[in-house]
């Protein structure tokens, strides 16, 4: 019988598409940078997920990883996330940007969506929104390179 999780369920989609979505995860805060990359595999097995702890070793790795998502954290020390998206975007493009935070403000939304992120998930529900985020955002990209 099926094991996968009823709450994994209708993100089945993802897990038969037969891509390989490379996912890089920034947060400076090491046990959510665990939680979510393991939750991240367990509704994706495909998925190959990379972590940095911070935007300046976020700008490293995806340089040599070149993920297709790149979620990060908007408040970390040094880089914060809209700097390292920015930069990230300025030398990847066609990158797929998810900015996280654990302020739920409307101006924080505003900030991230302004400095070109795609989309933008407070933490507090990103248990609920992180796979529909990367389902569609993956999904648009897929048409736009069709076209």
């Amino acid at each position: 019988p099926d094991q996968t999780p009823k709450s994994h369920k209708r993100y089945k989609s993802i897990l038969e598409s037969g891509d390989d979505l490379r996912i890089l995860v920034v947060d400076d805060n090491p046990v959510f940078l665990g939680s979510l990359c393991k939750y991240l595999q367990e509704i994706s097995g495909f998925t190959t997920v990379e972590t940095a702890q911070g935007g300046g070793e976020a700008l490293k790795t995806a340089a040599d990883f070149r993920p297709d998502i790149f979620i990060i954290d908007m408040e970390m020390p040094n880089i914060n996330g809209i700097e390292a998206a920015q930069r990230l975007r300025a030398v990847q493009p066609e990158i797929l940007i998810i900015m996280i935070s654990v302020q739920n403000m409307e101006a924080y939304r505003e900030a991230a969506l302004e400095a070109g992120v795609d989309e933008f998930i407070s933490k507090s529900d990103i248990s609920r929104q992180i796979a529909p985020a990367i389902e569609r955002l993956s999904g648009a990209k897929k048409e736009l390179n069709a076209a």
